[in-house]
Parts: structure tokens; C-alpha cells; sequence
């Protein structure tokens, strides 16, 4: 009995096998097989200049602050994608003020000397019905889960947009020109984020472009382009960046900036002494002082991250009983990546990058800050750029024990093979049930 139990057991076995393999293999093998990571985070974000005003009897500090341009994107853990480009973005508090209105908006009142007051419906309903007003809306938005993947808004001298699915996060703000505060103009500017993933690896990339940059008419620039980018397996990660400050002058004297500050006269000349007085004079009477951050990198594992150098405009415009200064911020792309293996993935590095992918040195696993800082360029230097292209899903092979019967004639013999064993174990089990021959109740013998 117990021999004959066990061709039923095989047989069934097989034939499940014979089954489901087909089905495992397509599902593994099909073009929706999705990210084998068990955990990821992809972030990027260009800004194209940064500029914070503060002054000494200011309430809180700084006391104000934009980014403009302004693109960032994100994937992570889930499929969660988030793409946002704005022509000018205050920062997330002050772009959804009828958010944080609606948390702080009170329910009821305190009166002095008796019991608290609810506020009453009719208030509510209509602050309720006037706090969306208060969002800021010059911003493109997309996230997944919603409608739809991708967001766009376009206007004269604007065009924003965002896309979010469970694979590609990517946002991209252009703008054809405008006048900041206290004198500080640009032209053209432009900014890029993307966040791309697929079943080996994960990318990040920023970069932002502006030109036509004039501060006070005293500093004035062709260009700052600066970029950033990481990628990441389940193994190792790398990153990289650059700044690069074109065309830059100083009270109408050249000058150029690399990792040691800003310096007047010709890149790889002997500065002239007239010529730096002239341009540091100007700097002095104008309030103006300068100051170039390093580049920041971290690499440890999978874990990447990386902040290109910024060149920062320290300006306290002369004549200004209240003090007010201002901070511009040129540069600073920056990304950071991570992810961690799955449960039924090998943690196997990365042997091949899509065509979509900036390529990168290998960096060895250690936290340090980047060399290099930021540097200068003859105006007619190409600008880097980022590609922001979804890459197809790579398939995944599956091995499950039926492997060694692959295709169709394989599924075939597989499951003879296990009809025939149940076949035979049946028939065993049935006769030996039917031909048993009949036994006697003890209790009916005498």
C-alpha cells in the first residue's frame, strides 16, 4: 500500500510541475516583470539658481528664499514615482499653504474667563472653500497613483513639465528669461531631474544650464552648467558631477573661478595687477564678496550620493539702512541613490548599463568629499547634458526544477510521465482494494 501511494505522489507531482512551469516562466520572462530590488530609493534634483534674503530684525531667518528654476523627481520602494518642475519654487511649506492652513486652522476659540467656543460651520465651510487659493500653482506635478503619469504647463516664457510611472520619474522646467530681486537678472534657463530604475540597476541624473547671468551689473557670466549623477545595483554604487562657469567677468575684467575661489584676469595667465584692482574695487563698493563650496560625495555599497559645487554670491547692496542681504546659489545639482537586494535575487554587480545611463568611474565603498570643485571655461565649451530616456524592463530567466524538460515537448513528456504514474498507482490501489480477498469478523466465528 504504501509503495503504491507513492506512484500516485510522483504523479501528481509531475503533473503539477508540468503545469505551472509554463506559467512561472512567463511570468518571469514577460515585460512587466518589474524591479528585482527588495528596497530603492532614486533621487535627483536640479535647481538652476538659489537666492535667500534675510535682514537682522527679520522674524525668522533667512526671510525669504526661491529656486529658479527648479526640477526634482524620486522613485522608491513600491513602484512610487514623483516628478515636480516649477518656474519658481518657495519650498513645499510655502507652496501648499492650504495644507498647512487647513492643520492649523482651529476648531474651536478660547474665551477669556468661560468655556471654549466651536467656530462655526458657515467660517469654516468658507475658509475651507477659500484655503486652495492659497497653493502655489506655477508648478508641474505628477505622482503615481493618479490619472494620469505625466503633467504640463506651458506659457510665454515658460514650459514646465513632470512624469511619474513605476519605473521612470522625470521633470524638466525651461524658461526664456527674468529679473530677480535687487537688480539680479538671467536669460535662458533650463533644469532636468530623472529617476529611472529597471531589474539590475538604478539611476539618478540633474542638471541645470542658465546663462545671460548679471548681478548688480557688476558680475555678469555667460553660463553655469552644473550636472550630477549615481547609479546603483544591489552590490556597489557610483556617482559623479562637475560645475562649470563660463564667460565670467568683474567689473568688466575677466575672471574665473576653480577649487581655490574666484581669481580676476585670464584662466592660466599671471593676473594683472591694475586689472585685479580695478575688479576687486568694484566687488567692495558694490557689497559684493564670493565664496565656492567643494562638491560632496558619498559612496558606501549601494549607496550613493553626490552634490556638485556651487558658487555662492554673498550681496549686501550698499545703502541699506536695514541691512538686507541676499545669497545666490549657482550650481548645486545633486542626486542620491540606494537599493537593496530582493529575496530571491543573487546580489550580483552590474555588468552592463543601458544606453540611457550617464556612465561613471568606479568609486571603491568610502565617504569623502569630491575634488575638483568648480570650474571655468571658454564660453564656446560644450555643455553636458542628461538623457532622459525609460528603459525597457530587462527579462529575467527563470530556473525551476522542471527546467530540464524546457518547451513545449518537455511540458509534454513531463506530464505523460505523471499521467502513466498516476494511472498505474490507481490501478494498483484498485485492485488491491477490489481483489482483497474477504477476511472473516473475529467476533462472527465461533
Amino acid at each position: 500500500m504504501k509503495r503504491r501511494w507513492h506512484f500516485v505522489a510522483i504523479g501528481s507531482a509531475s503533473i503539477a510541475l508540468a503545469i505551472a512551469n509554463p506559467f512561472g516562466s512567463a511570468h518571469a520572462d514577460g515585460p512587466d516583470g518589474g524591479p528585482k530590488f527588495g528596497s530603492y530609493t532614486l533621487t535627483a534634483t536640479a535647481p538652476g539658481w538659489e537666492m535667500y534674503e534675510d535682514e537682522p530684525s527679520a522674524n525668522a531667518h533667512p526671510e525669504g528664499g526661491v529656486q529658479a528654476p527648479y526640477s526634482t523627481s524620486a522613485l522608491s520602494t513600491g513602484g512610487l514615482g514623483y516628478g515636480l518642475s516649477s518656474i519658481a519654487w518657495p519650498g513645499a511649506t510655502e507652496a501648499n499653504a492650504n495644507g498647512v492652513a487647513v492643520l492649523l486652522f482651529p476648531k474651536s476659540l478660547d474665551v477669556p474667563g468661560g468655556p471654549s467656543v466651536p467656530v462655526p460651520d458657515a467660517v469654516t465651510a468658507l475658509f475651507q472653500q477659500a484655503a486652495p487659493a492659497t497653493s502655489y500653482p506655477v508648478r508641474a506635478e505628477a505622482r503615481t497613483g493618479t490619472a494620469s503619469p505625466d503633467a504640463t504647463l506651458d506659457g510665454q516664457a515658460m514650459t514646465l513639465k513632470a512624469h511619474a510611472d513605476a519605473l521612470l520619474a522625470n521633470a524638466s522646467a525651461t524658461t526664456k528669461g527674468a529679473t530677480g530681486q535687487a537688480g539680479f537678472s538671467f536669460g535662458n534657463a533650463e533644469t532636468i531631474s530623472s529617476s529611472v530604475l529597471n531589474d539590475t540597476a538604478g539611476q539618478a541624473s540633474a542638471e541645470s544650464k542658465i546663462t545671460k547671468i548679471d548681478i548688480g551689473g557688476v558680475i555678469k557670466i555667460d553660463s553655469v552648467v552644473s550636472t550630477a549623477t549615481a547609479s546603483t545595483s544591489s552590490s556597489d554604487s557610483s556617482s559623479s558631477g562637475t560645475t562649470v562657469v563660463q564667460g565670467m567677468s568683474i567689473g568688466g575684467q575677466d575672471a574665473y573661478v576653480d577649487y581655490g575661489g574666484v581669481h580676476i584676469g585670464s584662466q592660466g595667465q599671471p593676473a594683472n595687477a591694475v586689472v585685479s584692482q580695478i575688479a576687486n574695487n568694484a566687488l567692495k563698493n558694490g557689497g559684493f564678496s564670493f565664496f565656492v563650496s567643494q562638491p560632496q560625495q558619498e559612496v558606501d555599497g549601494p549607496t550613493s550620493s553626490y552634490t556638485a559645487g556651487s558658487l555662492y554670491v554673498l550681496w549686501k547692496p550698499p545703502g541699506n539702512p536695514s541691512e538686507n542681504s541676499f545669497v545666490i546659489a549657482l550650481g548645486g545639482s545633486r542626486v542620491s541613490v540606494t537599493a537593496q537586494p530582493g529575496f530571491d535575487t543573487a546580489s550580483t554587480p552590474i555588468v552592463s548599463t543601458p544606453s540611457s545611463f550617464v556612465s561613471s568611474p568606479a568609486v571603491s565603498p568610502s565617504r569623502r568629499s569630491a575634488s575638483g570643485g568648480i570650474t571655468s571655461s571658454p564660453a564656446t565649451s560644450a555643455s553636458p547634458s542628461v538623457a532622459v530616456t525609460k528603459p525597457k524592463a530587462a527579462a529575467v530567466k527563470s530556473s525551476p526544477i522542471a527546467a530540464t524538460f524546457d518547451g513545449l515537448g518537455g511540458q509534454a513528456m513531463l506530464g505523460v510521465i505523471g499521467a502513466g504514474l498516476l494511472f498505474f498507482g490507481f490501478r494498483r490501489v484498485a485492485d488491491d482494494i477490489v481483489d482483497r480477498a474477504p477476511t472473516i469478523c473475529p467476533l462472527d466465528s465461533t
